[in-house]
């Protein structure tokens, strides 16, 4: 035979093995998303089509705001799933797949469809064109293929000419493939590997395989077993467990999307019923602080009217006093005299009335704050009214005295050691709250003594001041951080991942304007916490104890020394200012340190065993030296009562609580 003679029978594709599609513009079948052929086309009512992919992640990515529909990306037409209840993510799967697009991307495929070689394909050498399609064997074949094969090629084969636009039907004829490798049929089989091979494949790799038979009696053998009928009971007894399965999976997707459903429904529920408990506890709350404000204010009014009438009167006869008149008539001046007398008379006995009938009221709302209490069952809100008898001072506290009236045990069952009372605050309902480091406990008594609560700290406390109503902050100086507490119906708690570290040592505190004010004694340093900085003010001696002076809004401090002109007492103003209130005299070693509403200041001398008090004119005078004070620790004022701690070993165990008259 000539050469090449095999590959001359190469025929015309016929009828019944090509077909040619239709013209098809290729941008009908484009997606409006991606812009690429559409992949699982899917309709939506307003017929435009996307692929299933790109519609889902549409959906997917638009804000979940609980809607049950979503716009079409093209026309913006409000467009509802078929099931709003699955999840976003199932959407776009339930609407209907548009097969006039499938049909149509088929035929534009058909007609750009180019077909590789395969034999190159099995060697992984891809994008090869096949020039001919074998259609005995169904095997596409290149131009370099066609030249191995043609001592395989019978004279009756079919050998059809590739070109574009056709489709070739697969044949009926049984298949023959080819080994790779050797370029020979694979006629045998390896039962030991459970392959098929060519006759090269068994001499050269399976030469020590038991058992090695032609393909057709392996063929054989399979048909006279049960083997395809044991297969075929195992896939459908993997089938009917793999559909369980599934309907299983689906049924657990259903009851997580109920669950689900069921406690947005519970939680809507929960808010309204929630809303409705705070508007009516809002109304009740609401009433109860009218009648109250109302029935107090009333009360003051008259108090109030009562003294501006007599002071009136009062202003009036001083006036009169110094009329020409009344000193050259000697009956009016008589008469004005006896009406003197009666007024001074009648204010005296008043004011005691009045000040005894005098109350302080103070109104809060008392609510737990969850985010920080540890309560199982917080209470939403309730009218907190503290009425409190207070003293009034009639002469100026520069000329004031101190009463002993007073002495209070604060060492407790549970302490271990000696009492070490470092910070006091003398609060506006009688109580009196300290920090003891001694026993790292923070105290709350009533004036009587009786012990309240007592909150034991992982640290040593210093001082403590007020930050809101119901706030108190220590500072542990030790750990160099400030820790909040909770003052709630006579309880001491502390606030949970609240506590503020300062970075360096912390003794005194005080709380104005919104940021804390400390001080680093033994570093002789004053420095405030703000949210951006941290803002120093270096003395020359040891600032331990600071006030807030709530008329000037400046910040008082106390310096511990002894040294004849040095600074005793201080003055920090809001703009970072310092100034000297008075110097070492008088006071040495200044500690504790309290500011009145008046703006007078009150200070411990530890040295000089007395507490001085400091007037708004720069007056200093010795308010209390007695020989049972013993290096005065730290003091705290309210009103017309002052109490007082210790540092002496004999009676740091105890406060002492002073009347001002």
């Amino acid at each position: 035979m000539e050469e090449g003679g095999k590959a001359d029978n190469l025929a015309t594709v016929s009828s019944d093995l090509t077909e040619k599609s239709a013209a098809i513009d290729p941008r009908l079948t484009e997606c409006p998303v991606c812009l690429d052929q559409l992949r699982h086309p899917k309709s939506l009512p307003c017929l435009h089509t996307f692929c299933e992919e790109c519609l889902d992640i549409y959906i997917t990515q638009k804000p979940d705001t609980l809607t049950n529909s979503f716009p079409c990306p093209i026309c913006r037409l409000e467009t509802v799933p078929v099931d709003p209840k699955e999840e976003r993510g199932n959407w776009a799967k339930q609407f209907p797949t548009n097969n006039l697009i499938v049909e149509m991307s088929k035929m534009c495929s058909r007609e750009s469809q180019v077909y590789e070689c395969d034999p190159c394909k099995k060697r992984n050498v891809r994008n090869i064109a096949a020039k001919v399609w074998w259609k005995e064997y169904n095997r596409f074949l290149c131009d370099a293929c066609l030249d191995k094969l043609r001592d395989v090629i019978d004279d009756d084969h079919t050998l059809v000419e590739v070109t574009s636009g056709q489709k070739f039907l697969s044949s009926t004829s049984p298949t023959c493939t080819y080994c790779p490798k050797h370029k020979k049929e694979t006629d045998l089989y390896c039962e030991d590997h459970q392959s098929v091979c060519c006759s090269t494949c068994i001499a050269v790799a399976h030469r020590r395989c038991e058992v090695v038979t032609t393909l057709s009696e392996h063929g054989d053998k399979v048909r006279s077993s049960t083997q395809i009928q044991d297969m075929r009971s195992e896939l459908q007894e993997v089938a009917v467990n793999m559909e369980s399965l599934a309907k299983h999976i689906k049924r657990q997707t259903q009851n997580l999307g109920d669950g689900r459903d069921v406690v947005m429904e519970q939680m809507t529920d929960l808010r309204q019923r929630f809303e409705t408990h705070l508007n009516k506890l809002q109304e009740d709350i609401t009433d109860e602080l009218d009648t109250t404000y109302k029935e107090e204010k009333k009360k003051l009014d008259d108090m109030l009217n009562k003294c501006e009438r007599m002071y009136m009167g009062i202003k009036t006869t001083q006036a009169l006093s110094e009329s020409d008149v009344i000193q050259d008539d000697d009956m009016q001046m008589v008469s004005f005299l006896h009406r003197g007398c009666l007024e001074i008379r009648s204010c005296k006995n008043i004011m005691p009335q009045v000040v005894q009938a005098l109350t302080s009221v103070e109104i809060s709302l008392d609510y737990e704050d969850a985010l920080f209490m540890d309560d199982a069952t917080p209470i939403l809100g309730r009218l907190h009214i503290t009425r409190t008898r207070r003293g009034f001072l009639f002469k100026q506290l520069c000329h004031a005295e101190a009463k002993e009236v007073g002495k209070l045990c604060i060492k407790t069952a549970s302490d271990q050691k000696r009492c070490q009372v470092t910070g006091l605050l003398y609060l506006s309902n009688g109580h009196i709250i300290l920090a003891d480091g001694g026993n790292n406990k923070v105290k709350l008594f009533q004036e009587n003594g009786e012990l309240l609560d007592e909150l034991p700290l992982q640290g040593q406390p210093w001082d403590l001041c007020m930050v809101a109503k119901n706030t108190v902050a220590v500072t542990m100086q030790s750990k160099q951080l400030i820790s909040k507490i909770r003052m709630k119906s006579s309880k001491l708690k502390l606030y949970r991942n609240a506590d503020i570290k300062t970075g360096k040592p912390c003794h005194g505190i005080t709380y104005t304007d919104g940021q804390y004010v400390l001080t680093a004694a033994l570093a002789s340093e004053i420095y405030c916490l703000t949210k951006d900085d941290l803002a120093l003010h270096k003395l020359t001696s040891y600032p331990y104890y600071l006030a807030n002076d709530s008329i000037s809004n400046d910040v008082i401090g106390s310096v511990y020394t002894s040294t004849v002109d040095d600074t005793a007492v201080f003055r920090l103003s809001p703009d970072g200012v310092i100034t000297e209130i008075t110097k070492v005299g008088l006071l040495k070693g200044g500690n504790g340190v309290d500011v009145d509403g008046e703006g007078n200041v009150y200070v411990c001398g530890r040295i000089s065993n007395n507490v001085v008090q400091i007037s708004r004119d720069g007056t200093v005078r010795e308010l209390v030296n007695s020989e049972d004070l013993q290096q005065p620790y730290t003091l705290s004022i309210y009103g017309s009562k002052l109490v007082l701690s210790n540092a002496a070993s004999d009676t740091s165990n105890h406060i002492t609580i002073y009347e001002l008259f």
